[in-house]
């Protein structure tokens, strides 16, 4: 039994009052990822900045600008949830909360 003497295990009432809707999460991640999709076609055929994160691996203008926008989204509409991306420095603001945000990407390569 919880806290609040229900068998909800592990849950009070105050956390079960932070636990967001999971379909309207769905669907705010459907149409954060159309509009960051339309974001990466603004940079198609031009030329890309490439940088390199200290794993190696690339990051382009598009995928920064792509992350700013699904992060800023998110944050925007569930500020109380923390957000860790890919391509964004990890601020551990997710550490002892119980949701959280983990966005990694998978894309074509640069030159693609």
């Amino acid at each position: 039994m919880s806290r609040t003497g229900r068998n909800t295990p592990g849950f009070c009432d105050a956390e079960m009052k932070r636990v967001p809707d999971f379909k309207e999460v769905l669907e705010e991640m459907k149409e954060l990822a159309v509009d960051a999709g339309k974001e990466i076609l603004k940079f198609y055929k031009k030329e890309l900045t490439i940088e390199y994160k200290t794993d190696r691996s690339p990051v382009t203008d598009a995928d920064k600008a792509a992350d700013r926008m699904i992060v800023s989204g998110l944050k925007r509409r569930y500020p109380d949830i923390p957000v860790l991306s890919e391509e964004s420095a990890d601020d551990h603001s997710r550490l002892g909360e119980r949701f959280c945000f983990c966005l990694l990407y998978t894309s074509p390569s640069p030159r693609d």
